[in-house]
């Protein structure tokens, strides 16, 4: 799915007034406060913004990004109705110029829709706008969820066993947080049940 195709798709999607995904933040968000209870955070792939009221709410400035402007304008909405410290942007993730002043860089369950060298670029990019003792946090899909059939195996969701967490260690970065899990996604199976997939989550710090 190209970008023009994957923005009017959640737009669509983002029009109903009802919640298109869980409004919760993601078990790594929630990990996050562990280690970090005050900062910058840049949430790349917003959504409808769980993850940035959650943090909001919890001491964090926050700044969301989406793609979709329908959903960026539910995020805007949600945060000038609650008086939160949001500040909403309409960007793509790879083309985004990542800022020099947040601390800490979110992002999570949109590796997905960048090629394998995409996800890499982006990646390399985000660490290197990360300063000192900032932090990353990342949720994907791993290589073994079914979640794209073989023909996709050039898709960055395909996070290998470990590869993740060794792409951080290689990196010479602290790794705070480090979890492979089951994690319930939006997709049916063929019982027409949400699909039960396999995730990598690292919270890492550059040090």
């Amino acid at each position: 799915m190209n970008r023009d195709s994957l923005r009017n798709f959640y737009d669509q999607k983002y029009r109903s007034p009802e919640k298109t995904f869980p409004d919760k933040p993601d078990r790594v968000v929630k990990s996050l406060l562990q280690f970090v209870r005050s900062g910058h955070v840049y949430d790349i792939g917003a959504g409808e913004g769980g993850n940035t009221e959650f943090l909001a709410l919890n001491g964090f400035k926050v700044t969301a990004v989406e793609l979709s402007p329908v959903g960026a304008k539910k995020i805007e909405d949600v945060a000038q109705k609650m008086n939160l410290p949001i500040n909403v942007e309409v960007g793509d993730m790879t083309s985004i110029n990542f800022p020099n002043d947040c601390e800490i860089f979110l992002s999570t369950f949109v590796l997905h829709y960048l090629t394998r060298d995409e996800g890499e670029e982006f990646l390399r990019r985000m660490r290197e706008a990360t300063p000192v003792g900032g932090i990353n946090v990342i949720s994907a899909w791993m290589n073994n969820t079914g979640f794209y059939g073989p023909d996709h195996e050039g898709k960055f969701s395909f996070f290998r066993d470990g590869e993740l967490r060794n792409m951080y260690l290689e990196a010479n970065w602290e790794v705070l947080d480090y979890s492979q899990s089951p994690s319930q996604s939006m997709l049916l199976n063929s019982q027409g049940q949400l699909r039960s997939m396999e995730t990598a989550s690292i919270i890492a710090k550059k040090v």
